[in-house]
């Protein structure tokens, strides 16, 4: 990952084994990691089970905001690629009980579409 894509916020895959030390205090035994991504602040983990998310907060980014998401209570998703203008693509995910989306900003592509399969794979 290159330090411009840091600063830029662009997305990339992380090897799951990066990530492991991280994530793995709020896995059980049975539950494994499928696939992660990474910005400069933000993590996204895809587990067998559910959607992982830190978001650090604060200056020095050592607050963190987990948040889970199993795949049962996904009751929809939408995403928007990027454009000739338009640097940054969308992940929307509707969940049970939620009027509105959560929404995840990426600048690549490739990952999206990336994300999309594993939802398209694990979603009921």
């Amino acid at each position: 990952m290159g330090l411009l894509n840091l600063i830029l916020g662009a997305s990339s895959s992380v090897d799951p084994a990066e990530i492991a030390t991280d994530v793995s205090r709020f896995l059980p035994d049975d539950e494994k990691i499928v696939a992660a991504y990474r910005t400069y602040r933000d993590l996204f983990v895809f587990t067998n089970r559910r959607l992982i998310t830190a978001d650090k907060e604060g200056m020095t980014g050592k607050k963190q905001a987990w948040t889970f998401m199993p795949y049962n209570h996904i009751v929809r998703y939408s995403i928007t690629t990027t454009g000739y203008f338009e640097v940054e693509c969308e992940l929307r995910l509707w969940t049970m009980g939620q009027p509105e989306p959560v929404i995840h900003e990426f600048r690549n592509d490739k990952c999206i579409m990336e994300i999309c399969q594993i939802l398209g794979r694990v979603t009921p």
